[in-house]
């Protein structure tokens, strides 16, 4: 069977959560993995360009989150195949919480992870890249993050189109409107990372 006919199958996968609170770095492929391909072969798909849409809630400090940036994603994102079926939206604020009218933040692991949060949601938004090249922003960071490295707001970002929006976006008040986006859309997450594929 081609591969256009395995993603033309009916079958589809209405939601699927799971969390990567179990991943093993040296597994070839992680349970997170396995979902997200089933899904994509599986015909789980959404939208007008049939991709898979799949939602990583995170959180920039904990040690799991990174893990799953290191390994689990950046396995999937490697791959020849998977990254052109998918739409992934990535989430800085797993477990955060944020309320509108004050402004106060608050994050799992303190202020600098809602100061980084804060951040990759800039990059995220403002950053003008695609799904890969923000991705490989948001990776390197983490990889910066996981080596003690304070490089993680700057060299990490070089390769994005629009670096100068990101940082203006940090700078200033839209850094917070995109905190507010996400507070709105943030699922309940107890823990992260949490992995939301959807049809």
């Amino acid at each position: 069977m081609a591969a256009a006919d395995v993603l033309s199958c009916p079958m589809t996968v209405n939601i699927c959560w799971f969390s990567a609170a179990f991943f093993v770095p040296f597994v070839m492929i992680s349970f997170p993995s396995a979902v997200l391909l089933v899904s994509v072969l599986s015909g789980c798909a959404s939208g007008d360009d049939g991709k898979v849409k799949v939602a990583v809630y995170y959180e920039t400090l904990c040690p799991a989150s990174i893990d799953f940036i290191r390994y689990t994603l950046k396995a999937i994102m490697d791959d020849d195949y998977i990254p052109h079926h998918i739409d992934l939206n990535l989430v800085p604020f797993g477990n955060a919480g944020y309320n509108p009218e004050t402004k106060q933040y608050s994050c799992q692991h303190g202020e600098l992870e809602c100061t980084i949060n804060r951040f990759q949601g800039c990059v995220i938004k403002k950053g003008g890249g695609n799904q890969l090249q923000t991705f490989k922003a948001i990776y390197n960071e983490e990889v910066d993050i996981h080596k003690g490295s304070n490089k993680w707001n700057t060299t990490a970002n070089e390769g994005l189109p629009q670096l100068h929006e990101v940082y203006a976006c940090r700078d200033g008040d839209e850094s917070w409107d995109i905190v507010a986006e996400f507070a709105k859309g943030k699922v309940s997450v107890e823990f992260t990372p949490r992995t939301l594929a959807s049809n």
